[in-house]
């Protein structure tokens, strides 16, 4: 190993960075981001207009959101569902959004539920 060459980093140029796409990045409703933010922070659950509360005397926060179009309005709920499946590229911190469509499996495909968690994949910033 004495006879070993070291390599002189010194001369290692950035270069292959510079050939990197930037992460896609589509564009979203203000709304619909809130919307996605807020499934993140949580929402207090109320009962009669008061948040319920836990043992701890804290608020109970519900992470799980719904939607529900309306009759005949499928085409606007699938619209919906997909700006919200890209919502979290511009939540605080990113997350990654689970959407579905009909989440009880009654054939209500005006019905969208949704939940904002942990980003996976790409952990890029925008």
């Amino acid at each position: 190993m004495a006879d070993e060459v070291k390599y002189d980093w010194s001369k290692v140029s950035g270069q292959a960075v510079e050939r990197l796409r930037a992460p896609k990045v589509h564009d979203v409703p203000s709304r619909i981001v809130e919307l996605a933010q807020e499934s993140w922070n949580g929402r207090p659950l109320t009962k009669d207009g008061k948040p319920v509360l836990d043992k701890d005397g804290q608020p109970v926060l519900m992470h799980n959101m719904r939607h529900d179009f309306g009759a005949g309005q499928e085409a606007r709920a699938k619209a919906f569902a997909e700006h919200m499946r890209h919502a979290g590229d511009h939540t605080t911190p990113l997350t990654s959004i689970s959407v579905v469509i009909d989440p009880d499996g009654t054939g209500a495909e005006h019905v969208v539920a949704w939940k904002a968690g942990n980003r996976r994949g790409r952990q890029t910033t925008v």
